[in-house]
């Protein structure tokens, strides 16, 4: 169980291996990428629509180890040929590139707020200074998506 929640996890978060050398463009990318209110609970709610619709396919651990081994390119083609997938952003009016991009500068920027530091850890000032601010609102949302995943009561 704990192996699908991770494969679960990394794909439905829209997880991608970032290199701890020099910043690759996909860092520079969430390094950019500017938190506003309205984002961040479109990135949370799709990310639960997401996390439940990729846990619902049969082959859903076949797609995911596939999708993992994908350059962030190749990954969001396969999203953009995902119908589904693609309803589920434009539903919360986010494209495949915001999704790809805006969900782990989310998630990093909370963990840095939260005091999480590390090579791991790629969050501009200006997101943390949103996650510090809007931490009360955002992490008990993200944290019930997490809990989707791993199956555990949120906060802990």
């Amino acid at each position: 169980m704990l192996h699908r929640s991770l494969l679960a996890l990394a794909f439905c978060l829209g997880q991608v291996v970032l290199a701890q050398s020099p910043v690759n463009p996909l860092q520079q990318e969430i390094l950019a990428y500017r938190l506003t209110l309205p984002r961040a609970n479109s990135l949370i709610t799709a990310t639960r629509e997401m996390t439940v619709h990729v846990l619902s396919q049969p082959d859903f651990q076949v797609r995911i180890l596939r999708v993992m081994q994908m350059s962030p390119a190749d990954q969001r083609a396969e999203l953009e040929k995902d119908a589904k997938s693609m309803a589920i952003l434009k539903a919360h009016n986010l494209t495949p590139q915001e999704y790809q991009v805006g969900v782990p500068a989310l998630r990093m920027a909370l963990a840095a707020a939260q005091g999480t530091t590390g090579t791991s850890v790629i969050a501009s000032p200006t997101n943390i200074a949103f996650a510090r601010e809007h931490l009360a609102t955002l992490k008990p949302r993200a944290d019930s998506v997490e809990a989707m995943i791993f199956g555990k009561p949120p906060g802990r």
